[in-house]
């Protein structure tokens, strides 16, 4: 009879769908693709969105940041994403 895991959590529910979570800051979120709100807006243009990581991707387009770096050749990228579909198209492996 041992103890679970990890403690139930209350689950949340969206008042416009089916969705469902056990995070807060994942309802707040959610609850944006329905109420169209962007809180998060780029101070180099008018780009607004619904997420920081969002909004952090899109500032390195005026930044030219790329972080993601290959491991085979000098190409650089701005997102993980990128990087990988890089390495599989180019080099055919999976880093």
């Amino acid at each position: 009879m041992g103890k679970s895991l990890s403690p139930s959590r209350k689950m949340l529910h969206c008042t416009y769908c089916f969705y469902t979570t056990n995070f807060k800051a994942n309802l707040n979120r959610h609850i944006r693709t329905h109420t169209g709100e962007k809180p998060f807006s780029c101070t180099h243009c008018s780009y607004r969105t619904t997420t920081k990581p969002n909004l952090m991707t899109h500032i390195r387009t005026h930044t030219g940041e790329k972080p993601f770096a290959c491991t085979f050749c000098p190409y650089r990228a701005v997102q993980k994403v990128t990087l990988k579909h890089h390495i599989l198209a180019n080099h055919g492996r999976k880093q």
